[in-house]
């Protein structure tokens, strides 16, 4: 029996930071004083604790929250909530003791905490550097089902001032959804930031750079308080110390910052209506004015550089048809030299990004509708419009204005009337609009409602972009255009010039270019967030489709970076190689898990094997503890059993390759408790009582499964390799594009049995 015991809420409310502590278990309540008396010779041992989670009989040790000290502080998330066991474990001089928690809902709706981590989803034990992977994780409280957005800066306020120098050093914005009381957002630390950063200072905005660029996030969710991180430090690449230049001399001991280990706990405090929200059609990503963007060529790929054509536009704004979608060519035609010419001036200067932009207009406004369409049946408006809607406080009131404002018809005929439209615009875009703050005159809605090639949405992102462009993208010297105030507005619908340059501008300020360097439908998503923030399938799906047609008709396959090289030996997505003691069996799966995907055996200078693989499991949760979800993606550690499941109809005859996480979401399921994930064989769909290769793959409960004659293989050659000494891997990676660019690159041949799948199976 221990001697102390711990000291605590055993129901914490969920999103409210306790405190816990130690107590001797004999001790009595005595009053307090402010004396502390200190031995030197018997210093007090350390405490050490940890939450842990009850799964399959085994405490689990939950990830990130070990602690050290006499007192710690937890924060429980609204997961706790679904666990059936949970206790707080504290451990002093060997001696162990629990408390067993029982978190309760919160009634307040909040934003709880921020943490940033690496890419493996672990708090980070050194300064980030340039070219890193930084994720934001977010707990909420109440909050689930809403939209926000994470807003990622460089922090170029002088210390103790106000003086608002940040709104130049807004880099980026990753639209969250909230779901199970978190979110996540992924950030690439783009060197070109670096430039930025130091550009900012040299300009005289904010405080000259040193050692270190410092960044920060704001977390913004309707109706919510922005929230802002503390900083975080990343290494100033163009840095010199000032010591050395003035002595002159080079130092080979200098620390090396990169491996230095830092704790970095982002600790979140309210910045009050400091922060502009913006909605689904804003301007994401300040940029300096003067900072031109960095235009990207591709010397060996003649198709970068040549015009973009009107046939070609044609071909890529088609339906699943093949009908072009242009009602009428006038104003494309006319807008096409501009367009040739001023791209250049905001980086679209290769295929891929080509391709991306045309897919965004094709969308956007089909090339010619140059005026946004207020056309609504009443209940669409609710879904297409929720900012506005927001404002009213219950669903009646919120149907009682779309249907004041929207048509009572589902057909689009009889549609409103002119003035009817004009009405719509000027209250969803209008003064009465949470956001509406610069729409001052009655009418502001309809003048500053969607216009041009991009449908520009907002005076504020009017008044933008014309800085933007006046900035960046003047030509020889060329007048300033003049987007807003009278009816300057109108010139992006009615000039075909300040209609294309319009959406140039905007792609060049949001810097789109940072996420549209990969022929892939995760880069068509991540170009369309900076567009919309709508993660309806309404609004991505049409444009992985145009982006699909642009691919091919730019020949974007073609374009020489986007080809890989086969003869590099790694992974297809080239993070992993293999050393001379080490194997990998890289697994490559579409990311709907619809269809099989290569498998591929490699060492450090060949491919030793390759087959079909499919990795879809009952469902898509893939970290969740004891579930049967689709493989998760990441690194494994790899043990083989040949007799285990022996001639079992769901396994096969060639027993099983054992996986065990140590990287990305693979690492995060494993730590939740998920195991019993391997590689097997067994029967397959339609022959379901026998083990043989007659019917395409079947689903698992989460598992890798081959065709048992490839089972037969794999094994074998896993124990010849593991008698030779080798260290085992395997990799699973998720593909985006087509899967059958991954077969040609491994002059893999596509399963004629393979089919894409519908449903989820609860048998395996």
């Amino acid at each position: 029996m221990s001697n102390f015991k711990i000291v605590g809420n055993a129901n914490p409310t969920v999103g409210q930071k306790e405190m816990y502590s130690i107590t001797d278990s004999f001790s009595v309540n005595l009053p307090t004083t402010n004396t502390v008396i200190n031995n030197p010779l018997f210093p007090e041992a350390k405490v050490n604790w940890s939450m842990q989670q009850l799964v399959g009989g085994n405490w689990i040790v939950k990830e990130n929250t070990k602690k050290t000290g006499n007192e710690v502080p937890y924060t429980f998330t609204e997961a706790t909530l679904e666990y059936d066991d949970l206790k707080i474990v504290a451990e002093k001089n060997g001696q162990e003791v629990s408390m067993k928690i029982k978190p309760k809902k919160s009634l307040e709706r909040k934003i709880a905490t921020v943490t940033f981590l690496d890419e493996n989803w672990n708090p980070p034990k050194r300064r980030f550097a340039y070219g890193d992977k930084l994720i934001a994780r977010i707990h909420c409280v109440n909050l689930d089902g809403c939209h926000g957005k994470i807003v990622l800066y460089e922090d170029d306020e002088p210390y103790g001032t106000n003086t608002n120098y940040n709104r130049y050093s807004k880099f980026t914005t990753v639209p969250i959804y909230i779901e199970d009381g978190k979110a996540e957002a992924h950030f690439i630390l783009n060197p070109n930031f670096a430039k930025l950063a130091n550009a900012f200072g040299d300009k005289g905005y904010g405080k000259q750079e040193g050692e270190f660029h410092e960044y920060y996030i704001t977390v913004e969710i309707f109706n919510q308080k922005p929230f802002e991180s503390q900083n975080i430090e990343v290494r100033n690449p163009d840095y010199e110390s000032p010591q050395i230049l003035r002595e002159n001399f080079h130092n080979n001991s200098k620390v090396n910052y990169y491996e230095t280990k830092v704790e970095v706990l982002a600790q979140i405090r309210e910045i009050g209506d400091s922060i502009r929200e913006i909605t689904n059609k804003a301007l994401m990503v300040d940029v300096l004015d003067g900072v031109e963007e960095n235009e990207e060529t591709n010397s060996n790929c003649p198709n970068c550089n040549e015009d973009i054509t009107l046939d070609e536009i044609k071909k890529i704004c088609v339906d699943k048809n093949n009908n072009c979608l242009i009602a009428n060519d006038t104003m494309i035609r006319s807008a096409l030299p501009f367009l040739n010419t001023y791209r250049k001036k905001v980086g679209i200067t290769t295929c891929v990004r080509k391709a991306h932009f045309l897919a965004q207009i094709s969308q956007e406004s089909h090339f010619y509708s140059l005026q946004e369409n207020f056309n609504w049946y009443w209940k669409s408006l609710l879904k297409t419009y929720p900012s506005y809607f927001d404002q009213f406080e219950t669903h009646a009131e919120k149907e009682s204005e779309a249907k004041r404002l929207g048509r009572p018809n589902a057909a689009k005929n009889p549609g409103l009337t002119q003035d009817q439209q004009v009405k719509l615009a000027n209250a969803i875009y209008g003064k009465t609009h949470p956001l509406g703050g610069l729409h001052i005159n009655d009418g502001d809605g309809w003048l500053y409602s969607g216009k041009g090639f991009k449908q520009i949405t907002w005076k504020g992102n009017y008044k933008e972009l014309q800085n933007y462009f006046n900035a960046n993208m003047k030509v020889n010297n060329e007048p300033d255009v003049n987007w807003i105030e009278g009816d300057n507005p109108y010139k992006l619908k009615n000039n075909a010039k300040n209609a294309i340059t319009s959406a140039l501008a905007f792609w060049g300020y949001n810097k789109i270019n940072l996420v549209a360097n990969s022929a892939t439908t995760t880069s068509v998503e991540n170009v369309t967030a900076k567009i919309n923030t709508s993660k309806s399938t309404d609004i991505v799906n049409p444009r992985i489709e145009f982006f699909k047609n642009a691919i091919k008709v730019l020949k974007v396959k073609d374009c020489n970076p986007i080809k890989k090289d086969k003869n590099k030996i790694c992974s297809y997505d080239e993070k992993f190689s293999a050393n001379a003691n080490e194997v990998y069996i890289n697994i490559i799966t579409t990311k709907d898990r619809n269809l099989q995907g290569p498998l591929i055996v490699f060492n450090e200078s060949n491919i030793l094997f390759k087959t079909h693989s499919l990795c879809r499991g009952s469902n898509k949760n893939k970290t969740k503890a004891n579930g049967n979800g689709d493989t998760p993606v990441g690194r494994a550690t790899t043990s083989y059993n040949s007799e285990k499941h022996k001639g079992e109809l769901s396994y096969g005859n060639n027993g099983l390759i054992y996986l065990t996480g140590e990287n990305g979401e693979f690492l995060t399921a494993t730590r939740n408790g998920r195991n019993g994930i391997a590689i097997h064989s067994g029967h397959t769909v339609v022959y379901k009582d026998y083990i043989d290769d007659r019917g395409q793959l079947m689903s698992t409960y989460g598992c890798v499964r081959v065709y048992n004659n490839e089972m037969e293989k794999l094994g074998n050659l896993y124990t010849d390799l593991s008698n030779q000494g080798k260290k085992i891997y395997c990799y699973i990676e998720e593909y985006d594009g087509d899967i059958e660019d991954v077969y040609a690159f491994y002059d893999l041949p596509i399963d004629t049995k393979d089919s894409k799948r519908r449903n989820r199976a609860n048998a395996q």
